[in-house]
């Protein structure tokens, strides 16, 4: 197991989901930029009020699906 696994186990241990991370690839595949500005840009995207807002009704959406069918 790399360092890289063995921080996502000890995370995930915690509570934390893991297993979506987001790499600065993603940004830098669109356009030219730093690895510094592209960390940046994910900063600022993940710690938006849209992103936070989306992921909340994205959870309570599951949530009532699941409950619709009754498995939780």
């Amino acid at each position: 197991m790399n360092n890289i696994e063995k921080a996502k186990a000890e995370l995930k241990e915690a509570g934390f989901y893991v297993d979506n991370l987001i790499h600065i690839q993603e940004v830098k595949k669109r356009f030219e930029c730093s690895d510094e500005m592209a960390y940046e840009f994910l900063r600022s995207v993940m710690n938006s009020l849209h992103y936070q807002d989306v992921l909340s009704d994205l959870i309570d959406i599951e949530i009532e699906y699941l409950r619709g069918i009754q498995l939780i």
